[in-house]
């Protein structure tokens, strides 16, 4: 399953626009800068011409190849997506290799990050 995932991953890296992946990774990077931890959804509301994207799915790769660059680490964390296309999906929290501060991750009260109730919150069990 993971080669499968990796797989696609490349693949709409590669079939997306050019400029729009390096106009990602250079926000992304902007962000890693200013911010010691961050989601798509903070790239997205500093830079939003980047909604453009006709594959949402190629931010899959700009992380990944943000990561591979030394940009940021994959948290095992996530916060639910205030933003409305997001549908309140869990997104994960990327930490910044770049020595961003620890400022405040709200972009404004849309975007404030939440995180996921614990199961025994939901009354959700393990099985």
């Amino acid at each position: 399953a993971k080669a499968a995932r990796d797989s696609a991953v490349t693949a709409v890296g590669a079939g997306a626009d050019a400029a729009w992946l390096r106009a990602a990774l250079d926000a992304v990077e902007a962000t890693a800068r200013r911010y010691a931890q961050f989601t798509t959804d903070q790239v997205l509301q500093a830079h939003p011409e980047l909604e453009a994207c006709d594959e949402p799915r190629a931010w899959g790769w700009v992380m990944r190849a943000s990561q591979s660059a030394g940009v940021c680490a994959a948290t095992e964390d996530h916060w639910l997506s205030r933003r409305t296309k997001s549908h309140g999906r869990p997104k994960r929290v990327w930490r910044s290799m770049l020595g961003g501060a620890d400022l405040p991750m709200m972009f404004g009260d849309d975007l404030a990050p939440t995180r996921p109730a614990p199961a025994a919150a939901t009354g959700a069990t393990g099985a």
